[in-house]
């Protein structure tokens, strides 16, 4: 989704607001929810890994950066076990050499600050992006749209859909109970 998508849904509640600044706080909106929540996790890289390096480049999608590394695993014909590394952007660094399988990196994006869309993950989430924007645009001091009563207000309904987002992401995208049926022995 684009960033100028979001516009018609924020500027009628900070009347006066300039585009462009709409714009960015939209943009640091996504940043802020994709770091409060999490919700844009992904494979980042798959590599065979070399005996002699223990140090690998790590693949970023364009217009986004890493906001936490969030598993790191060696693949050994279809066992998957957990690697010591150190993350040192962009690199990653393993804790011990490996010499075969893959190695598998998860990590967590957020939009850079050049982004002009939002990705999926997050625009699922356009109502929090759009009420963490709300707050920090009503919350300026001196504009003629300013309106600290009702930024808190917008505060309060951004840190709900944060928790609500924050268990559905822990969930593996739901919000039904992971309560398992029991089943009889027989």
């Amino acid at each position: 989704m684009k960033i100028d998508d979001l516009l018609p849904d924020l500027l009628p509640d900070v009347p006066g607001c300039p585009r462009a600044t709409a714009r960015d706080h939209l943009r640091r909106a996504a940043q802020q929810f994709a770091r409060d929540t999490h919700a844009w996790e992904v494979e980042l890289d798959r590599f065979t890994p070399s005996a002699s390096y223990l140090d690998y480049r790590i693949r970023v999608p364009e217009l986004a950066r890493v906001v936490a590394i969030t598993s790191v695993l060696h693949d050994s014909g279809g066992k998957e076990t957990p690697v010591g590394h150190i993350w040192r952007p962009p690199m990653i660094v393993l804790a011990d050499k490996l010499s075969s399988g893959k190695v598998i990196v998860r990590g967590v994006l957020e939009p850079d600050d050049a982004a002009t869309a939002i990705d999926d993950a997050l625009a699922y989430y356009r109502d929090a992006i759009l009420d963490y924007a709300r707050m920090r645009l009503l919350m300026m001091p001196r504009q003629e749209w300013t309106n600290p009563e009702l930024g808190f207000a917008f505060r309060r309904q951004y840190e709900t859909r944060v928790i609500d987002a924050r268990i559905e992401v822990q969930r593996g995208g739901t919000t039904q109970s992971l309560r398992v049926q029991a089943h009889p022995f027989v």
